[in-house]
């Protein structure tokens, strides 16, 4: 059986928050466990560090790397824009000092333009 180490029970925390707090749908807790997983094992293999250890240049490296794998660019957003959303919750609830994904721009989370519809009598 696989160790449990801090950066899965912060992730298991966070995920639990985005359930009971923010009303997230089962599919988006799925999404945001994978790609916090994924991030867990790519911070630790390419840089040897923690979730809570993270600088903000491995957030750099990780879309680079994402990039080099041909995973296509609004995936890589979304992508970021669970990290974001984790490093914003590690840092309001005091689980790390700085964040370091604040410097990554809003944009990047920005939801989907709402489509126009025409109406009826249009």
């Amino acid at each position: 059986m696989p160790e449990v180490t801090v950066s899965d029970e912060l992730i298991t925390e966070y995920l639990e928050s985005l359930h009971k707090l923010e009303g997230y749908t089962s599919r988006t807790i799925d999404r945001h466990r994978r790609v916090c997983r994924r991030w867990q094992d790519i911070l630790l293999e390419d840089k040897g560090r923690t979730l809570v250890q993270a600088l903000p240049e491995d957030l750099l490296s990780f879309i680079e790397r994402r990039s080099a794998d041909s995973v296509k660019d609004s995936t890589i957003r979304q992508e970021l824009c669970v990290l974001r959303t984790l490093y914003d919750w590690l840092h309001r609830y005091q689980r790390i000092d700085s964040n370091p994904a604040a410097a990554l721009p809003e944009m990047i989370c920005a939801p989907a333009r709402e489509k126009q519809w025409l109406t009826v009598d249009e």
